[in-house]
């Protein structure tokens, strides 16, 4: 009887053991509190930068390796700028075998490009920063262009168009020619360029605002694509002024959800691409609706002109 006590009150301690673990909180164990799920992608930029400026960690800014060893210890030498009676990166000028000095541009400037690659990341679609720090994104860009130009000047073929994309499952890039590198660093300059002083900054569209007003119009202003799409999609709209080089929605992205929507609106397309004017000429069977940057504020009052075929008592977005 004592033994069959003892069962019963081990069983019951067990029962109340098990039922009293909350699994939730085990969960959280798991969980880092000093982890921040989001940063400030300025922070990200300005580490890639130093790193650049430096030619080494994004981290310490130490230039020992692409700025010494590399540019000093080797390609100086080899094109007989030094020569020198020995040091351990001093290889250039006696055909000698330096792996760190050889592989420090691939291992540092990919280190700092990995940096640039998270704010396109994250200022981009999915993002948690979507539709913010335009013109951090757009410098990016710009740091990114000119630090794969210093890579495939070093090496030739790398890999370029499917680099950085590591959280995406891309492990094992695809190395590209130089050519193709150098085409599309080209567009990605002209492109970030333009997009740094395009209206979705709000001074260059307020700037245009007291203009339009002196002339009869009222003027509704949008930032950014998104912001354009809605104001336009009220009644009362009579013409839109819009970049095509907005961030994420661009102005002909606007302009065909209007227009899918049943809303056909005249239309300016301001852009300071060549290859941007052509696609939005083709997108309105003419050239009259689009203006090229830099260009006289009297030019738009024309075309607006043009588009709504009268001048006072209209509206203008």
């Amino acid at each position: 009887m004592n033994y069959l006590r003892k069962l019963i009150y081990s069983s019951a301690i067990t029962t109340v053991l098990i039922s009293g673990c909350n699994t939730n909180q085990l969960k959280e164990l798991n969980v880092n509190p000093q982890a921040a799920p989001t940063i400030d992608v300025n922070f990200l930029f300005t580490s890639a930068q130093l790193g650049s400026a430096s030619g080494s960690s994004p981290v310490t800014g130490d230039n020992r390796y692409i700025d010494w060893r590399t540019n000093i210890g080797v390609a100086s030498t080899t094109i007989q700028q030094f020569a020198a009676d020995g040091g351990i990166s001093n290889v250039g000028d006696k055909y000698l075998e330096n792996v760190e000095s050889y592989t420090a541009p691939w291992d540092f400037i990919y280190r700092n490009l990995n940096y640039l690659g998270e704010i396109l990341r994250q200022t981009g679609p999915g993002g948690f920063a979507e539709g913010q720090n335009n013109n951090t994104r757009q410098a990016a860009r710009i740091l990114k262009a000119f630090l794969f130009h210093r890579l495939t000047d070093y090496y030739g073929r790398i890999p370029y168009f499917e680099a950085l994309q590591a959280p995406e499952g891309t492990f094992f890039p695809h190395y590209d020619k130089q050519k193709d590198v150098y085409l599309d660093l080209i567009k990605e300059l002209d492109e970030a360029a333009t997009a740094l002083t395009t209206d979705d900054d709000p001074d260059f569209a307020a700037s245009l605002e007291p203009i339009l007003t002196q002339h009869g119009y009222r003027v509704a202003l949008a930032s950014t694509g998104e912001e354009a799409l809605a104001k336009a999609s009220v009644d009362g709209v009579d013409c839109l002024v819009l970049d095509l080089s907005m961030p994420l929605l661009t102005g002909i992205d606007v302009y065909r959800k209007l227009k899918a929507a049943g809303k056909e609106l005249p239309t300016i397309f301001v852009t300071g691409l060549p290859g941007e004017r052509i696609n939005a000429v083709s997108e309105l069977h003419s050239d009259s609706g689009v203006l090229m940057k830099p260009f006289d504020p009297s030019d738009l009052l024309r075309a607006i002109a043009r588009a709504t075929a009268t001048v006072v008592g209209k509206n203008a977005a």
